[in-house]
């Protein structure tokens, strides 16, 4: 998907086509997070449940692309679809992580996530 076809005033402010395409390496990593997100929550099972857990510790790899898409990474604030995105994947991970901070049992409780 090219998300900023839609946008000629948005596209100006894009400096080149190597930060379009990592930008778009982005919102597919970020599409494929929250389409294992929603898999993983609807499933249930023991393995997704770790993998879930494994998802929301901080010190895993799993929250730095889209916590330095956010803070440091500036220049792709000029794609509001991959920011919007990004930012409704850390909102998810997030709510999952209260949920096993709180010893909740997000089953009963994804449809509201979505």
């Amino acid at each position: 998907m090219d998300f900023l076809q839609t946008d000629p005033e948005i596209s100006s402010l894009v400096p080149d086509d190597t930060l379009r395409a990592r930008a778009q390496e982005a919102y597919d990593y970020t599409r494929r997070m929250l389409s294992d997100l929603d898999s993983a929550l609807k499933s249930d099972s023991p393995e997704d449940r770790e993998w879930l857990q494994r998802v929301c510790n901080p010190t895993r790899e799993h929250m730095r692309p889209f916590a330095e898409i956010i803070m440091y990474k500036e220049k792709y604030h000029c794609f509001p679809v991959l920011m919007g995105l990004v930012l409704r994947a850390v909102q998810l991970i997030v709510r999952i992580t209260c949920y096993f901070i709180a010893g909740l049992h997000y089953k009963h409780t994804w449809a509201c996530m979505f």
